[in-house]
This record gives structure tokens, C-alpha cells and sequence, in this order.
């Protein structure tokens, strides 16, 4: 079994790495236009980028 990160950021971004790939091969499998696919994949990736440089500035746990 693959060990997960302790780091929630790269956790979470390693979700949304495997869910664009996901959605990327399906895309092409049933011949959506790259343009718009890749748009998709822009505007539903800005929430991941938001949140690690959110957490990033201000981590959620405090360090001591």
C-alpha cells in the first residue's frame, strides 16, 4: 500500500492531480475539444492554487 503524505497540501494536490488526469482521458476519449477541456481544467485547478498559497501565508496548524 502507498503511504500517503503527512503534508494536507500536497495531499490534497496530489487528489486533484490524479482527478485531472482522470478527467483529461476522458475528455479525449469521448473527443472533447481540448480548448474547452483544458479551460475546464484551468478554472476547476484555481481553488488548489487559492488554497496553497492561503495555507502557505497562513498555515492552518500552529507551529511552535
Amino acid at each position: 500500500m502507498i503511504k500517503l503524505p503527512a503534508s494536507k497540501r500536497l495531499r490534497f494536490s496530489v487528489a486533484v492531480i490524479i482527478a485531472n488526469f482522470v478527467m483529461g482521458v476522458f475528455g479525449i476519449y469521448y473527443g472533447a475539444d481540448l480548448g474547452d477541456l483544458g479551460m475546464f481544467l484551468a478554472l476547476s485547478n484555481t481553488p488548489l492554487y487559492v488554497y496553497i498559497l492561503g495555507d502557505t501565508y497562513r498555515p492552518s496548524r500552529k507551529t511552535r
